[in-house]
């Protein structure tokens, strides 16, 4: 049996799968697990978030990669850390296939109005790599901001030097919240994603303008990074659950 968990921030095979040591045996081995934007609301998909987590931690980010080269990454992060001064690092990540007026709209206001107060890292979702320029045009009078080195890194670099993390509804909440890093979900949308994190307030929801964002963040900088990871449930009971919710909505049981 191969499977592919899809989701809108990575993807994984088979191999990862059997190194986390989970159990392959399912009744239908023709079955294809794909869960992206569009099938977020499909049973199992709590659960799958945190299978991403751990599948994505096991794997390791920097995995295959050259020691020299992990030690360069975490360098150019630190790099950035300290071009940031003493202002706080804001984290800001991008989702694909949204217009304009979805996203980039309110960060631009948001840059307007703080980026003398806080540090901006725009990060670019890896399917939206071609709409850099035109990305860097549309901020290009907002204010201050780094795209390019917070979009080329990997991720996994980013998030120890970061303060607040920033989104429309990208799982990268998740790995934020891995790190103590609490994020704010700027749509009702992304908020229906994370329930479990906003409950145990790693996560957090303001779809208002960017007065109502600033106050927010400024709130959540000075309460510092004191909250730890949040728990993994068992990775072995949390994808027989995936397995069996999904097998149950193929056959209309549910």
């Amino acid at each position: 049996m191969r499977l592919r968990f899809t989701t809108s921030a990575n993807r994984c095979g088979y191999s990862t799968v059997r190194r986390l040591g989970l159990s392959l045996d399912v009744m239908e081995p023709s079955l294809r697990i794909t869960l992206d934007a569009a099938s977020s609301r499909s049973p199992g998909w709590q659960v799958a978030q945190r299978i991403q987590y751990v599948v994505a931690q096991v794997a390791d980010a920097y995995a295959g990669l050259p020691l020299n080269e992990v030690t360069d990454a975490l360098a150019r992060a630190q790099a950035l850390k300290h071009q940031a001064g003493r202002r706080c690092v804001i984290l800001v990540t991008l989702q694909f296939g949204l217009n304009a007026a979805e996203q980039l709209q309110g960060l631009a206001d948001l840059l307007r109005m703080t980026s003398e107060r806080f540090a901006f890292w725009v990060r670019l979702h890896p399917a939206m790599l071609e709409r850099r320029e035109e990305i860097r045009g549309y901020l290009a009078n907002a204010g201050q901001y780094e795209l390019d080195e917070c979009t080329d890194l990997p991720l996994q670099a980013l998030l120890p030097y970061t303060d607040v993390h920033l989104t429309h509804s990208s799982t990268a909440v998740i790995d934020a919240a891995q790190y103590g890093v609490c994020s704010v979900v700027t749509t009702a949308y992304g908020a229906e994603l994370f329930g479990p994190l906003l409950a145990a307030g790693t996560a957090h929801v303001e779809t208002g303008g960017a007065s109502r964002l600033q106050r927010i963040l400024g709130r959540m900088v000075a309460g510092g990074r004191h909250r730890p990871p949040i728990a993994v449930p068992s990775a072995e009971a949390a994808f027989s659950k995936l397995l069996a919710d999904a097998c149950s909505a193929r056959r209309g049981t549910t």
